[in-house]
């Protein structure tokens, strides 16, 4: 992409030279050398204008690259003068068809003629060496923009792993405390979870049905110690397109962990796929008396962070009254951030 850019710029740049002055000024000089002189016109024409070319890049590439972005000032300054010089004289030479005693101008008009030449050619050279140096900076700051990404991105990952495995084992450790038959069904539930992690740290993607067959091992291993009813419904056109694990999952978490939990209480969710778009809702009751350990959800805040490095096209709508607590996320499956 890169090169196919510099190599467009490189292109209108000579349609523009030849088409300009090839056409305007070249093509008179053309019919007024006689048809008696018209071939050797055409072969002067050609030697002077693609040397015109070839001082350009010797310029772009070897002075301007190779010298003068080194900070090789002296050898710069010489071989340009050097440069410009046999430039100067080459078309000197050609013009006058080849009289060495006209090699420095026929006359001033002339001289001034080829002194443009010449500048124009810097000119050029300046254009492709600032086009390519502006190119690479500009690829230079994307790339190091996408690596800041890349590793925000793996912070928050990094984050959400531990995170998730404290309240995990916190469950099964509160379950053991109060000497749960539960415990040991809790203890065995944890092969699923420890599998989502890997699944998590490892992958960048996870099938929609396996991402809700996830949700619900989460959400049978909780009931093991809360008594409210999880109600999940789901709805997938195709249940094989993949998305980006522990996005749900934390919601769920926090509606365990803040909300009320106890058998007249209800947790409602849904997961639906329809063209490539996901939406996502669930909802739980408030329970004042968890929220007074003041302790935020690092869940949700981790959400927020990591969808803008995931998904272009996304939104995601968190509603709190009184009483309910409800969360909204509708994400384009297909809109994919590159990284």
């Amino acid at each position: 992409m890169r090169s196919r850019q510099l190599i467009i710029i490189h292109v209108i740049i000579w349609a523009f030279y030849f088409g300009g002055i090839g056409y305007y000024v070249d093509v008179y000089y053309y019919y007024e050398a006689g048809e008696e002189n018209r071939t050797l016109y055409f072969v002067g024409w050609c030697l002077s204008r693609f040397f015109d070319v070839s001082f350009a890049y010797f310029v772009y590439i070897i002075l301007l690259q190779k010298l003068l972005l080194r900070n090789k000032f002296w050898m710069f300054s010489t071989a340009l003068v050097i440069s410009c010089f046999t430039h100067f004289a080459y078309d000197s030479f050609i013009w006058n068809w080849g009289h060495w005693e006209d090699f420095l101008g026929s006359d001033n008009l002339q001289r001034k003629e080829l002194y443009g030449n010449v500048v124009q050619m810097l000119f050029v050279a300046l254009i492709f060496c600032a086009s390519r140096n502006w190119r690479n900076s500009v690829f230079e700051k994307e790339k190091l923009e996408d690596e800041v990404s890349q590793t925000e991105l793996k912070f928050l990952k990094s984050q959400m792993s531990p995170h998730f495995l404290f309240n995990v084992f916190n469950n099964i450790y509160s379950l053991s405390l109060d000497k749960n038959e539960n415990t040991y069904k809790a203890i065995y539930q944890l092969k699923s979870i420890m599998k989502y992690i890997q699944i998590f740290e490892s992958k960048s993607e996870i099938s929609l049905s396996d991402e809700e067959s996830h949700l619900r091992d989460y959400i049978e291993l909780n009931s093991l110690r809360h008594a409210a009813k999880v109600r999940l419904k789901s709805s997938f056109e195709n249940p094989t397109y993949t998305i980006e694990p522990m996005i749900f999952l934390p919601f769920f978490e926090n509606a365990f962990k803040h909300g009320k939990t106890a058998g007249n209480n209800e947790i409602r969710a849904y997961i639906r796929e329809k063209k490539g778009v996901v939406s996502f809702e669930i909802s739980n009751d408030i329970d004042l008396e968890k929220r007074k350990d003041g302790v935020s959800g690092v869940g949700l805040e981790n959400i927020k962070k990591r969808l803008p490095y995931l998904y272009s096209d996304f939104w995601m709508d968190v509603i709190e009254g009184k009483d309910r607590y409800k969360v909204k996320i509708r994400i384009n499956l297909e809109k994919k951030v590159k990284l």
